[in-house]
């Protein structure tokens, strides 16, 4: 898969596409988190791969569309639940020091948004029903079709999570 998401692949010859295999080879070097910001068809899903496959990260590489499910499901897959004596660990664990691609951030609740939050301020999560928290591992990406700044000129996105997310963004 290494060879399929080569940096070369990104195609294209102008000045734009330049700058952005440029962002993404300078994003493979560390842990941040990343943020897309494109239509779809406009190869995010390609540099999310690309990033994961290029960071010399041992995990796994995990693709959520967040628009497909409601906040207490999404909420229970990524972060896992605890009810009686089952114990579901959530994708967090399972992309431990590899990537969890989360698509179409645009449909996350603000609550989903302040646990994200803690999440990236603290590198630690607690999985629902249980308060013991957990370090996460994994490298967190995230996709949207529409800027930031307006899902927060919107009302629909806090601020605070989207300043936290845009340290990385790539057009």
């Amino acid at each position: 898969a290494r060879e399929m998401y080569a940096l070369e692949t990104l195609v294209g010859q102008s000045e734009e596409t330049e700058a952005v295999r440029r962002v993404v080879s300078n994003t493979c070097k560390n842990r941040e988190p990343v943020l897309l910001v494109g239509p779809a068809g406009s190869g995010k899903t390609h540099i999310a791969r690309t990033i994961h496959f290029h960071s010399g990260f041992t995990g796994s590489l995990i693709e959520v569309n967040c628009s497909g499910m409601d906040a207490g499901t999404i909420e229970r897959e990524l972060f896992g639940h605890r009810s009686g004596e089952e114990e579901q660990p959530g994708l967090l664990h399972y992309a431990a020091d590899g990537t969890l691609f989360l698509e179409e951030i645009e449909a996350i609740s603000k609550e989903l948004q302040d646990r994200l939050r803690a999440l990236l301020e603290t590198g630690r999560f607690h999985r629902q029903g249980t308060e013991v928290m957990e370090d996460s591992r994994a490298r967190l990406i995230f996709g949207t079709v529409q800027p930031l700044t307006e899902l927060v000129r919107g009302g629909l996105f806090k601020r605070n999570f989207a300043e936290l997310i845009n340290g990385q963004e790539i057009q």
